[in-house]
C-alpha cells in the first residue's frame, strides 16, 4: 500500500506587524497502491485525492475573514503545488519500474 501524506504547516499572519504564528501541520494520507498510473482513469483519481486532501488539510479558516481567506487560498495553492511534484514524481517513478519489467 502506497501512501503519501500531504504535510500542512499552517502559517497564518493577521497583522503585517505581528510575528508568524504557525499552527499545527496537518498529515492527510492520500492512498495510491490501488491506482493504475498508467491510465487516465488513475490519474484522474490520483487528482481527486489531492485534491480532497488538500481541501481537508487548508480548512481551519474563517472565510469571513479576509485574511483567514487569504491564508486559505495560499494554503491551498502551496499544497497543490507541492502535491502535485510528489503526484509527478511517482507517477514517473510507477513507468520507469513497469517499463523497466
Amino acid at each position: 500500500m502506497t501512501k503519501f501524506n500531504l504535510m500542512i504547516a499552517a502559517a497564518l499572519v493577521s497583522v503585517a506587524a505581528l510575528p508568524v504564528q504557525a499552527g499545527p501541520a496537518k498529515s492527510i494520507a492520500v492512498e495510491t497502491g490501488d491506482l493504475n498510473l498508467a491510465s487516465v482513469e488513475g490519474i484522474a483519481a490520483l487528482n481527486s485525492r489531492i485534491a480532497v486532501a488538500v481541501k481537508a488539510a487548508c480548512s481551519d479558516s474563517d472565510v469571513r475573514n479576509l485574511s483567514d481567506t487569504q491564508d486559505l487560498r495560499r494554503c491551498r495553492l502551496e499544497s497543490m503545488g507541492k502535491a502535485q511534484k510528489w503526484a509527478e514524481g511517482l507517477i514517473a517513478r510507477r513507468s520507469a519500474l513497469a517499463s523497466a519489467n
